[in-house]
């Protein structure tokens, strides 16, 4: 939107804006001499729970697209619609790795430094006659993810001759690896050192293969990371939107979620840390006193989510912050905490004494507000990653009245299984 006139008296804005920031921007168009003007979001939530279903952390990729391909057009609303944007754009895992080892086919030796062009004008790239581009912006997709693993140090369009001007770095393969472990530490100082330590083992295989080895684990991680954080942007900004009962609550929100707060230094140590944030909570916890501390925190870990999605110390402020904010949602707090759980385990393979040490530090913050430690714990133990390691090790953090929760889990998993050992007995 280029529009810049000082006399714009109201913006509406219809379906579910990308992020916060876009619609920030975008109603921002209205109002710039200073008088009053309306801004408004005409926008559809038909199927909260399918909404919260596909826009969930711990939703993978798949089943959005599964959802968003089935649903048919009376049935979708701006939500679904949005979502129908996004699973094209992240095409699939494997249909991107085809479209890089189409682009080695056509680039050939990448082992020596040279220059050379490629057409995108090939039968290679599939051609979407509704979209002209869509051939170039395929190649050129997977031309760029090139460039981020060093095999490609540069190139240029020449949109007159439908080409790319090509520098091929002619990187080793230890330098390839050490190009994705400083793209992957851009997110995450100790997923930066998975990465770069997971390419270094694919050496000694043929150059071609080994660039397609490494170039499958960088899709692998965007998927993970940056598709995940463009469905936490859409869903920051569906929650301000639905929970904002007046314009005056939903700008105190989106303005909560855009400034820099005191709490912004402390949560960049949370997404440095090796551990995933669980060993740096305690500092932000200690501060959380009154519900509009919570409110500030949500924000301040929403904006932080955006950029950072999986990261579990995050996703546990995430949880917390919700739990004591005044209008808390329940099922937020289960999202967050699922994911949480599930990024801990999967990705950064902490042990379930990590885990529960940080989630003992947020029940026991939440431990002034009546039935929010409850929540916490019972949603936690609820999720698909709890197992008895967890419970054992939660009952040793966590005040004494809450501790009955995860003994009670205990004990009915107990049960269950001597009754399962007892009728495989008996038959």
């Amino acid at each position: 939107m280029g529009i810049d006139k000082p006399n714009i008296r109201y913006t509406v804005h219809i379906g579910l804006p990308a992020s916060i920031e876009s619609f920030y921007q975008e109603a921002g168009r209205a109002g710039r001499d200073r008088r009053r003007a309306e801004c408004a979001i005409v926008l559809s939530n038909d199927d909260p729970r399918r909404s919260q279903h596909l826009l969930s952390p711990a939703t993978p990729l798949d089943e959005v697209a599964r959802v968003v391909n089935e649903t048919n057009w009376n049935d979708a609303d701006d939500i679904v619609r949005a979502l129908w944007f996004h699973v094209r754009a992240f095409r699939g895992e494997a249909a991107e790795v085809e479209d890089i080892a189409s682009m080695l086919d056509q680039l050939g030796d990448v082992q020596t430094r040279r220059q050379m062009n490629v057409t995108w004008w090939d039968r290679r790239w599939s051609s979407d006659s509704r979209r002209p581009d869509s051939a170039r912006e395929q190649a050129e997709k997977a031309l760029h993810r090139l460039v981020v693993i060093g095999v490609v140090e540069d190139y240029a369009v020449n949109f007159a001759s439908r080409e790319f001007r090509i520098t091929i770095a002619g990187a080793t393969q230890d330098q390839i690896a050490a190009a994705f472990g400083r793209y992957a530490r851009g997110y995450q100082q100790r997923l930066g050192e998975q990465a770069e330590q997971e390419a270094l083992a694919l050496r000694g295989q043929p150059h071609r293969e080994y660039v397609l080895a490494v170039a499958r684990l960088l899709v692998s991680f965007i998927y993970q990371h940056i598709e995940l954080a463009r469905r936490r942007a859409l869903n920051e900004m569906l929650q301000a939107a639905i929970s904002a009962h007046s314009g005056d609550a939903l700008r105190r929100r989106i303005v909560d979620y855009l400034e820099q707060s005191e709490w912004d230094e402390r949560l960049e140590a949370v997404r440095a840390s090796a551990l995933g944030g669980m060993d740096s909570l305690a500092p932000v916890l200690d501060d959380l006193v009154s519900p509009n501390d919570a409110a500030a925190l949500r924000a301040a870990t929403g904006r932080a989510l955006a950029s950072y999605p999986d990261v579990p110390g995050l996703l546990i402020l995430r949880s917390v912050s919700e739990v004591l904010s005044p209008d808390a949602d329940p099922e937020v707090v289960r999202q967050n905490l699922e994911a949480a759980l599930g990024f801990a385990a999967e990705k950064f393979r902490l042990d379930s004494t990590d885990v529960a040490t940080a989630l003992g530090q947020a029940i026991f913050c939440a431990h002034g507000k009546a039935g929010a430690a409850q929540l916490l714990m019972e949603l936690s133990l609820a999720s698909t990653h709890a197992d008895r390691a967890l419970a054992r090790s939660l009952i040793q953090h966590v005040p004494i009245d809450v501790a009955g929760i995860p003994a009670r889990w205990l004990m009915n998993k107990l049960t269950a299984r001597c009754a399962a050992l007892v009728k495989a007995e008996e038959e």
